[in-house]
């Protein structure tokens, strides 16, 4: 990679100042993708049809569209969007629940929390209600304007952060108040850091993830 080349591909079609970068599976450093690795899932996709778009998507780094009939339309999620108010959720929702992630990459290279709140219904209809990226602290400059501080993503501070929004209240269409039934966390990547974190109770609470 340090002495490749960048190659412009439709460089006529490009819009000024924006660039984007292709890069497939033998380029990455991970151990489970060597060129042994993309071999073996070359030939499961050659023998197995089912493979094809997982080889496509996640080795070739290539778009998939199936062959014949049962294509979707890209635009019919979108048009199934409905307005509601902050704070307040679509006529269905009986319950609401909330999934962690902590992603790599947030402010300054230090690891964010994004949450991630969906409400549920009768049939399992869900509806996505909210997205929250924790990757700092409220703060104050030496001029008193506010600023976002640097926030150590497994201190007490982001704990709190975290709690805080889990505590959020969620209104339904006919006014009652309901907070998130369950949370789900994934921090495979540095599991020993984060659980004294997810499991602290918190003081006067009584409560804590799972």
């Amino acid at each position: 990679m340090e002495t490749g080349v960048l190659v412009p591909q439709n460089a006529d079609r490009a819009e000024p100042d924006h660039a984007s970068v292709w890069a497939w599976a033998a380029y990455s450093t991970d151990l489970q993708s060597t060129w042994m690795h993309i071999a073996r899932d070359h030939l499961a996709q050659v023998k197995d049809p089912a493979q094809r778009q997982p080889f496509m998507n996640l080795t070739r780094a290539r778009p998939w569209k199936p062959d014949g009939p049962g294509t979707i339309d890209a635009n019919v999620l979108a048009d199934r969007c409905e307005p509601y108010p902050a704070g307040h959720m679509p006529e269905g929702v009986t319950g609401v629940y909330a999934g962690m992630d902590t992603q790599e990459g947030g402010r300054n290279g230090k690891p964010r929390h994004e949450i991630v709140f969906v409400g549920y219904g009768e049939g399992e209809e869900c509806w996505v209600l909210d997205r929250v990226v924790i990757d700092g602290i409220p703060g104050v400059d030496r001029d008193g304007r506010p600023i976002q501080e640097d926030l150590e993503p497994f201190s007490p501070d982001a704990a709190r952060a975290v709690w805080a929004a889990l505590d959020r209240e969620w209104v339904t269409a006919d006014g009652e108040i309901l907070h998130p039934e369950a949370e789900a966390v994934d921090v495979g990547y540095d599991m020993n850091a984060r659980w004294p974190s997810a499991t602290t109770r918190r003081a006067g609470s009584g409560r804590s993830s799972r």
